[in-house]
């Protein structure tokens, strides 16, 4: 099947992709949450590198500043220390915190139907 160019044009903000089958897809919008720590900027470089991923936000508890270089060059996204702040254009949230964290972000992103992604390890038995 062939991209029909019509519907790929009406796509938000103009960006698609092709997909394994040919058909045009909007970007998942991503948000990693830890985005600071190692395992963080791991997850943001694959999701700049990956065609059909879009981040469009980062949370960490020791962000400084409003924003984050992507690390392809390719601009900057906003940064900060709640998720409740940067997950309004989010399709998904990236949690590689810990425990806590993960609650916390689960916690944002259902009342948003926007899914999570949990990448912690070593949750306490009590949680």
């Amino acid at each position: 099947m062939a991209i029909d160019d019509s519907f790929a044009s009406r796509l938000p903000g103009g960006l698609f992709f092709t997909s394994m089958w040919g058909l045009a897809m909007a970007p998942i919008n991503v948000v990693v949450q830890g985005v600071l720590g190692k395992m963080g900027q791991q997850v943001l470089n694959m999701t700049c590198s990956e065609d059909g991923l879009r981040a469009v936000g980062g949370v960490d508890l020791n962000a400084s500043a409003d924003s984050i270089a992507l690390p392809d060059g390719s601009g900057t996204i906003p940064l900060s220390i709640s998720l409740d702040d940067v997950i309004g254009d989010a399709d998904v949230v990236v949690d590689f915190t810990g425990a806590d964290g993960a609650l916390d972000a689960i916690r944002a992103a259902a009342p948003q139907k926007v899914a999570v992604v949990i990448g912690s390890t070593g949750s306490p038995d009590s949680t």
